[in-house]
């Protein structure tokens, strides 16, 4: 309602704005305030950029498995079949980094794309995710479940420690759960979301998928409904062995 009223004003008033430039340029603030774009810096952005250099995929036959804990991290989408010009992030802007790297991999280990896209600007929304794939036919034979997302803040070199980035596959509500896909042979997993040294979510007995998967071996599930938004949190992964003995592991996470 505000911004029709701020909108309504201006095509009545343009002619004053435009003999007192100032004036124009503070009214057009309160313009874009009004519809919900954040204050000063760009306007929301609807995509993040490809970095420089060509988009790095490949599908292959053959299953190639990173054997990093943390294999994924998106909410809970369902089995729809995947769109991938609907692959978002919960990410705010370069304040966060201005870089971020993105691994794609399929459920089943064939499909896996790693590449870096410009975070230069601000997003008043989860900005989508442009996959320029030349497997788009192979892909779309997946679900929304079984396309993995794993983004994290700064470049794909590594080095730095990283901020991990929640991620939407073709989500059209409010989330419910955030998912960790976890890649560990033996054990029992829980998870923990943490907040300013406050427990904010937990699943105690991470479950394995209904059906054997390649690239990950169990999902946590973490509700999300009273999450703390747009905060920093930290994920814990404890595993304990056959023999009970445990460990744990921390990564710091960005859900908007």
């Amino acid at each position: 309602m505000l911004s029709a009223i701020v909108l309504l004003l201006a095509m009545k008033r343009g002619q004053a704005l435009s003999q007192y430039p100032l004036l124009g340029t503070v009214f057009f603030s309160l313009l874009a305030f009004a519809a919900g774009f954040p204050p000063g810096g760009d306007l929301a952005a609807e995509e993040l950029r490809l970095s420089e250099g060509n988009f790095q995929e490949e599908f292959a036959g053959g299953a190639d498995v990173s054997g990093e804990l943390l294999a994924a991290l998106a909410y809970e989408t369902g089995d729809a079949p995947l769109d991938i010009n609907e692959i978002r992030l919960d990410y705010p802007g370069a304040e966060l980094a201005e870089e971020v790297c993105v691994r794609f991999t399929t459920s089943d280990g064939r499909y896996y794309a790693l590449n870096a896209y410009d975070g230069q600007g601000r997003y008043g929304e989860p900005p989508t995710l442009p996959i320029p794939t030349r497997h788009d036919k192979e892909l779309r034979t997946y679900s929304n479940g079984d396309f993995l997302v794993l983004a994290f803040a700064g470049g794909c070199d590594g080095g730095a420690p990283k901020t991990f980035i929640a991620a939407r596959v073709n989500m059209a509500d409010a989330p419910d759960h955030l998912l960790a896909y976890v890649n560990i042979n033996r054990g029992r997993v829980g998870a923990r979301l943490m907040h300013e040294g406050r427990e904010v979510a937990k699943d105690p007995d991470c479950e394995r998928p209904e059906t054997s998967h390649v690239a990950y071996s169990r999902i946590c599930s973490l509700p999300v409904k009273e999450l703390p938004s747009g905060k920093p949190m930290t994920l814990w992964i404890d595993v304990t062995s056959l023999i009970g003995t445990g460990t744990s592991r921390d990564y710091a996470v960005f859900a908007w």
